[in-house]
């Protein structure tokens, strides 16, 4: 039987003078190549907050990008509760900047020569397991990751060894760059190296003072900190730490067990295993027990710490636990033995470390928008080691610039809406969901539906009623699908031929207004937004061109911008515009949000069926209100903002309805729509429906990596006015040289292969790799598999761009590890030419 017994942890001591220098250090010799590289100094007053790895990562890049006054505040010592065993670090994610940022972490790791490659073999049990596989292969082919490949049967035995039971796997692939890193080790040297930072151990943070919306001054136990910037890595309790500054972070600590065995020689030159349909990871740790295996899992049932048990935590995490396994963990310990039988002649040591997890799996990087210069690094659940590195050296460029150094969306803090950040039931039930299913198959585009409902449009009960099949979004409860005779391609059919109603009251919408509201909007804005009662589909951009929002602003009067974005948006976008408006421009900005519901109505019979309920004085028609213009008009007693623009590429009208107003409108909608066979359609429609138009999407297609030229909107562009907009510098530059990508379409030839595209395929160009999709799926109109993403111009002269490189090249795309022949199409598969939506 597996025999448990105590487990501790070594950690080292620091000791600090007065002034908080350090005055014993570890001795072990660094290569030189590691040493910080000399920077332009930068004046900033960063505060750290927290040691361990992450903290001291934070302080190394600092100090590497020339920062010279920084502190690093610590409750306890900086290696406290730093665990002194191996931890493995897998490099694919799933976005290529999350990949990045992992590769930078075990670059910094390898040039430490604390980066022990063993790689790691991923294993699938099933059919389904086995082309989640699969399209990871392809992933990693798409991000660059390099050498991943599938394992033949026999390959696995060898790579594994007789200890290694592999009679069930179906399918198996192996990750050569992946390894494992001891954090204990790479934290006492990356402080070594960070010798100008200022260490302040023992030191507790008891206020963060905030003036004017910035942050201004962090207290401690040992004095006052003054700052201008703050960075959050607080190991045990960083929510505590961040409503200090009246902060809300979404994070839920619980406890991860893990075990480990007794010096053994068995296994090893075994790459890691990861066993992802029982839950379970094996890998060597050369510094656990003098060379042991290191076992863990993600259980069904974690153990939360709460603010009563947390402040103990790092003097809690690795006394011993029961000599009898928790039940929770026997499923794991089962695993194993099954996997390793030779482990029920092991002595195992049993701990548990604390893991920070976020409600959607993902983790907590950048600036917080409640207060300016507020900065997070947390929420990594089992991934710290892996993105320490990464994560701290993109938050430094971020500091320094003053600008992210990369698309960071998926792990950035604004991503949440406060509504459910401030919400505890949410954030712990889907946080303790993403703990229990992170080993789970990622079927694309699953929405999480657990929590309570946080956010409701005026019409949720009457659309309940109607069959509803709700998703979830920013806390939104939104009707993805309704329930037969509906399904997904009826909805999509039924919106190209006849009409369907949409709720998408969820947008969120901005009102900004005054004196100064159009040189503001026309600074911040790459299209011209000057005409009053235009509709105007815009991006905003950073300095670099890149693109940071996308969204319709409508100019209602002289002094007023009415500005919608989408539902997961609100805000970042809101926080954008705060921060970029012109100092000194007297304009004020309102969230009216739940003001307005939306009421979409699409299809070729929608103006037929809003002419029956309209005033009569309300003309609709492409002379009373043009393709991308907006007016009042009047449906059942009701004022409504009428903008004439479409996401599903069909003639249409988004009916912007006083959110009281909303039950009453759509009721006459749905009474006159009668005559017109209307029906409800949801979410995954519209997404079906916008592949076919080749219509872009923020966070994949638009990302502040893209510019607007590159994805192939120079029209959204007002390079014919003198306007200066921010951005306009460097898309003036890539006109002049060239661009070196271009956004395009591609569509399967061999739609009956049975495997369809979920995004992240791999785009080949006369058989090189020239890209990869950034969103995909099935277009039921045109019958086709459809995806969009970037093909590279690197192999081109600049400006060829013109003379048809792209069109002359023949392309495949790697669909899970088959290569498939495509279609290029530079305009869209549907209504190229827009004549429906402007019918």
């Amino acid at each position: 039987m597996l025999r448990v017994s105590a487990f501790l942890c070594s950690s080292s001591r620091r000791h600090l003078n007065s002034h908080g220098s350090v005055l014993q250090r570890n001795a072990r010799a660094v290569s030189t190549t590691s040493q910080p590289t000399q920077q332009p100094t930068v004046d900033d007053k960063v505060v750290v907050i927290g040691g361990g790895l992450v903290g001291a990562s934070l302080a190394y890049s600092l100090c590497s990008l020339g920062f010279k006054n920084v502190s690093l505040v610590e409750r306890q010592t900086v290696t406290a509760g730093v665990p002194n065993a191996d931890m493995l670090v897998t490099e694919l994610r799933h976005t290529p900047n999350l990949t990045k940022l992992v590769g930078t972490s075990l670059s910094l790791y390898e040039k430490l020569q604390l980066l022990n490659k063993t790689g790691s073999i991923r294993l699938a049990l099933n059919d389904k397991r086995a082309m989640d596989l699969k399209r990871f292969g392809t992933m990693a082919n798409s991000f660059d990751t390099p050498c991943w490949r599938s394992l033949q049967k026999d390959e696995l035995a060898a790579l594994c060894g007789k200890d290694v039971d592999v009679s069930d796997v179906q399918a198996a692939a192996l990750a050569p760059g992946d390894g494992t890193v001891n954090p204990l080790l790479v934290t006492k040297r990356l402080l070594e190296l960070a010798s100008s930072v200022q260490v302040l151990e023992n030191c507790e943070v008891v206020g963060i003072e905030v003036q004017q919306g910035a942050v201004k001054t962090v207290r401690t136990t040992q004095g006052d900190l003054p700052c201008d910037v703050v960075i959050n890595c607080d190991r045990v309790a960083p929510d505590a730490i961040a409503r200090l500054a009246n902060v809300t972070l979404p994070t839920v600590p619980v406890q991860h067990l893990f075990a480990t065995t007794q010096a053994t020689d068995q296994c090893s030159k075994m790459p890691a295993l990861i066993d992802h349909d029982q839950s379970l990871y094996i890998h060597r740790s050369s510094t656990s027990n003098g060379g042991g295996l290191m076992i863990g899992g993600y259980d069904s049932n974690p153990v939360v710490y709460t603010e009563t048990t947390l402040p103990n935590f790092l003097n809690d995490t690795y006394k011993p636990l029961s000599g009898t396994v928790p039940q929770r963990f026997e499923s794991i310990r089962q695993a194993a033995l099954k996997r390793m039988p030779s482990l029920a002649d092991m002595s195992v040591l049993l701990g548990s470390t604390l893991q920070h997890h976020t409600p959607d799996g993902s983790y907590l990087v950048g600036e917080v928008p409640e207060v300016k210069n507020f900065f997070v690094a947390t929420g990594f659940n089992s991934s710290e080691v892996a993105f320490a590195g990464g994560a701290a050296n993109a938050l430094a460029e971020w500091i320094r610039d003053k600008l992210a150094p990369m698309d960071l969306w998926a792990c950035d803090p604004r991503r949440f809406h406060i509504s459910c950040t401030s919400n505890k039931e949410w954030v712990q039930t889907r946080g303790l969901d993403a703990y229990r299913l992170r080993f789970a198959v990622g079927y694309p585009n699953v929405e999480p539906s657990s929590g309570p409902v946080i956010r409701t449009s005026p019409l949720y009960e009457k659309l309940k009623q109607n069959g509803a099949v709700w998703g979830t979004k920013a806390g939104w409860a939104r009707p993805n699908l309704y329930n037969p005779p509906n399904d997904i391609p009826f909805e999509h059919i039924t919106t190209r031929s006849g009409v369907a109603v949409f709720d998408q009251s969820s947008f969120a919408k901005f009102m900004l207004e005054g004196p100064d509201a159009e040189k503001v909007m026309s600074y911040l804005c790459s299209n011209d937004v000057t005409k009053i009662g235009g509709t105007v589909y815009t991006q905003m951009l950073n300095k670099r061109g890149g693109i940071e929002a996308d969204l319709s602003v409508n100019r209602i009067s002289e002094n007023q911008y009415y500005i919608v974005t989408g539902t997961a948006f609100g805000t970042h976008d809101w926080h954008w515009i705060q921060h970029n408006i012109p100092s000194g421009s007297n304009v004020k900005m309102t969230d009216i949000t739940y003001e307005y519901s939306t009421i979409a109505v699409m299809g070729p019979h929608s103006r037929a069926l809003l002419n029956k309920i309209v005033n009569k004085d309300d003309d609709i028609s492409n002379t009373g209100l043009p393709y991308m213009n907006h007016k009042v008009i009047h449906i059942a007693n009701s004022n409504i903002i009428a903008l004439r623009m479409t996401f599903v590429g069909e003639l249409g009208y988004e009916l912007h309805v006083p959110w009281k107003d909303a039950p009453r409108v759509y009721d006459a909608i749905w009474e006159a729509g009668k005559e017109f066979k209307l029906i409800n359609a949801g979410y995954k429609a519209i997404d079906s429906l916008h592949y076919e138009k080749a219509y872009r999407v923020w966070t994949y297609d638009l990302t502040p990596d893209h510019t607007p030229l590159e994805a192939g909107m120079p029209w959204a562009v007002k390079f014919k006015s003198n306007t200066p907009f921010l951005g306009r510098e460097k898309l003036e530059e890539q006109r002049k040289h060239g661009l070196r990508r271009k956004f395009v379409t591609l569509s399967l030839n061999d739609d009956n292969n049975g495997v369809g595209l979920n995004g992240w395929e791999t785009i080949y160009r006369d058989g090189k790799k020239a890209g990869y999709l950034t969103l995909a799926g099935y277009g039921h109109f045109v019958k086709k598999h459809i995806g969009v993403g970037y093909v590279s111009m690197q192999q081109a002269e600049p400006g060829v761009m013109e003379k048809g490189y792209l069109e002359r090249g023949s392309y495949e795309v790697e669909v899970a590890g088959q290569r498939r022949p495509a279609t290029l199409h530079m305009l869209p598969l549907y209504d190229p030419a827009n004549e429906r939506v402007r019918s």
